[in-house]
């Protein structure tokens, strides 16, 4: 048996992958097709999540006159979000199928202990999607996972490069739809458009705006 998140023992014979060496483009190919395969729980959980939060916070922000804040915690609470992918294709990985409640309940102690440092010194780190899994996965005492860490840092380059990669595109997303939303208007309002920002953004009442840009941002 092997250990798979905190209190959940797995049969390796359960395993429904194939194990063989992968580069670490394929290893990523793999993460992402285990994500299609079962995207409705992984979706509904991580909707019913972030949205709430999400909320909560731009009703703060608005409150407290800093939408800009509520935006960079929603940003900076990525980790918290992203350990439901996470539950959700380590127990597909080993034939089972966990339910939208199952995945939002589990996010109560799964990685609870290695969480902290993804949030602290560790949020800034590249390699962040190759080394919460060994910690939120794995388990084990500290001194154990830290020696586990280190013997993967050798996929650093890749992990770091495919997070790399994921923010540019996230960036094109962001950058598209602004650009998408221009072409919706008339060509003949485009430049009454663009004077109106213009005065808003001079004018220093940016809440409308802030609150599209952190729409823009959760999407």
């Amino acid at each position: 048996c092997c250990s798979v998140g905190v209190g959940t023992a797995v049969r390796i014979e359960d395993l429904t992958l194939v194990l063989r060496p992968r580069g670490g483009f394929q290893a990523a190919d793999l993460g992402m097709g285990l994500v299609r395969a079962n995207a409705r729980v992984v979706w509904l959980a991580w909707l019913a999540l972030v949205l709430p939060v999400a909320l909560a916070l731009n009703l703060a922000g608005w409150y407290l006159d800093t939408l800009w804040l509520a935006g960079l915690l929603l940003w900076w609470l990525k980790p918290v979000f992203e350990r439901i992918p996470l539950y959700v294709i380590s127990r597909a990985a080993f034939g089972q199928q966990v339910s939208v409640g199952q995945a939002l309940r589990a996010q109560l102690h799964f990685g609870t202990d290695s969480l902290p440092g993804y949030l602290l010194w560790r949020r800034f780190g590249l390699a962040r999607s190759l080394m919460m899994p060994v910690d939120m996965l794995e388990g084990g005492r500290q001194q154990l996972r830290r020696q586990r860490r280190n013997s993967l840092l050798s996929d650093y380059g890749m992990a770091a490069l495919v997070t790399w990669l994921m923010l540019h595109f996230e960036l094109l997303l962001l950058v598209g739809i602004i650009a998408m939303s221009g072409l919706m208007l008339p060509p003949d309002m485009l430049g009454d458009a663009a004077r109106e920002l213009w005065e808003i953004i001079r004018s220093g009442d940016n809440t409308y705006s802030s609150l599209a840009m952190n729409g823009l941002a959760l999407v």
